[in-house]
C-alpha cells in the first residue's frame, strides 16, 4: 500500500485500501460529490512500456462500452508520476474470493450476465481475451460486472498472431487456438466462458498442471472431463454443451455467448434469457488470385494494312530482283 487514509490523489481522498495486483494498487475513495468509487493506480516500480500500454489500453476500451454488466470508468489522470483509472466500485467483491457456496441458480445467473456483457462487447468488436474468476467481479446489489479490460483488442486487430510472438491470457482458460497463437475471435472467449461455468458448476477446472505449458497443450490435444463424471448429480445435458463449447474448432463452437447461456439456463432447468440477435462471425477472407493481365492487340487500320501490304509487296520485288541477279551469266 502506497496510499495513505486520507492522502488525496487530485479530487478523490483515499477512504480505504482495497487490494493490489502485480501493476497496480486498487483504493476505495470519494470522489467531490462524496461519492464512493474505486482508484486503480499503478504501482510506483512499474515502468515496462507494455504494462504502461495495457493500462492505458483498459480505459480506453470502457470509454467505448457502458453495459450494466461491464464495470464503468469515471475519470483517469496522473499523481505523482502514475496513471490511475477512477471506476465503479464492485462493494460485492471478486468471484475468485467468494467463499459461499453457489446454487446453481446462482451459476447460471453469473453465467447469463457474463454473457450478456461479452455479447454486448463482441457487437462493438472488442475481444476480451481474459475471461476469468479474477475479473467476474459484484456491486453492492450481487449483480455480476466484468472488469479488466487490459488486455482487449478490437477484432480487426487479433487476426493474426501477435507481433510480440508471446501468447496472450491465462493458460486455464484460453482456448486451443489461443494457445496456439492463431487468430482470434468472439469465440475465443466463448470457450473462456465454458471453462467458467466448468469451474463454477464442478469446483475443480477441465484441465490442470503445475505447468502452464502443460495446460495449454490439454487445451490444444485433449476432451474436456466430462462434467458428470466429476459431479453426477448435475443434470446428463451438461457433458454435451461443455462438450460443445469447449470444442477444438470454433465452428463446432456455441456461436455467441448468448446461445451458451441460454443451453446452461436449459439444463438446469431455469427460463431462457432473450439476448441480442448475434451478428455472424464472418469468415476468413478469401485470397484472389489475379489473372495474368493479357496485352490488347491493336485492331488493325486501313493505313497500318496498307502500310503492311506494302511492306509485303516490297519484299517480293526485291527478292525477284536478287533471285533474277544470281540466275545471269557471269
Amino acid at each position: 500500500m502506497t496510499l495513505i487514509v486520507g492522502e488525496v490523489v487530485d479530487q478523490y481522498k483515499v477512504v480505504d485500501f482495497i487490494g493490489a495486483g502485480a501493476i497496480a494498487e486498487v483504493y476505495r475513495v470519494h470522489n467531490a460529490q462524496g461519492e464512493q468509487v474505486a482508484l486503480k493506480i499503478l504501482n510506483p516500480s512499474t515502468e515496462d512500456a507494455t504494462v504502461l500500454a495495457r493500462f492505458q489500453r483498459e480505459a480506453d476500451v470502457l470509454k467505448q462500452l457502458d453495459h450494466p454488466h461491464i464495470i464503468k470508468i469515471y475519470d483517469q489522470g496522473v499523481y505523482e508520476d502514475r496513471q490511475y483509472i477512477v471506476m465503479q466500485l464492485a462493494e460485492g467483491g471478486c468471484m475468485e474470493n467468494t467463499r459461499q457456496a453457489l446454487s446453481m441458480s446462482d451459476v447460471g445467473r453469473i453465467i447469463t450476465e457474463v454473457a450478456l456483457a461479452l455479447d454486448y462487447a463482441h457487437t462493438r468488436d472488442i475481444l476480451h481475451r481474459d475471461i476469468k474468476l479474477e475479473n467476474i467481479l459484484f456491486d453492492a446489489d450481487g449483480r455480476t460486472l466484468l472488469a479488466d479490460f487490459g488486455m482487449a483488442r478490437p477484432l480487426m486487430a487479433v487476426s493474426g498472431p501477435t507481433r510480440t510472438g508471446f501468447v496472450v491470457g491465462t493458460p486455464l482458460y484460453m482456448s486451443p487456438e489461443q494457445c496456439k497463437d492463431e487468430p482470434l475471435d468472439k469465440r475465443t472467449d466463448i470457450y473462456a466462458l465454458g471453462v467458467l461455468a466448468y469451474k463454477l458448476l464442478t469446483g475443480v477446472f477441465p484441465f490442470y498442471s503445475r505447468l502452464p505449458i502443460a495446460i495449454m497443450k490439454m487445451h490444444i490435444a485433449e476432451l474436456a472431463p466430462l462434467i458428470t463424471e466429476t459431479k453426477p448429480e448435475l443434470p446428463p445435458e451438461l457433458d454435451d454443451i461443455i462438450q460443445r463449447v469447449m470444442a477444438k474448432q470454433p465452428d463446432d463452437r456455441y456461436q455467441s455467448a448468448g446461445e451458451f447461456a441460454n443451453a446452461i439456463r436449459q439444463a438446469l432447468g431455469l427460463p431462457p434469457i432473450q439476448f441480442p440477435e448475434p451478428e455472424p462471425t464472418p469468415p476468413e477472407p478469401e485470397e484472389e488470385l489475379e489473372e495474368p493481365v493479357q496485352q490488347a492487340q491493336p485492331t488493325p487500320t486501313p493505313l497500318m494494312v496498307l502500310i503492311g501490304g506494302a511492306g509485303v509487296l516490297l519484299i517480293i520485288v526485291l527478292a525477284v530482283i536478287l533471285l533474277g541477279a544470281m540466275q545471269s551469266p557471269v
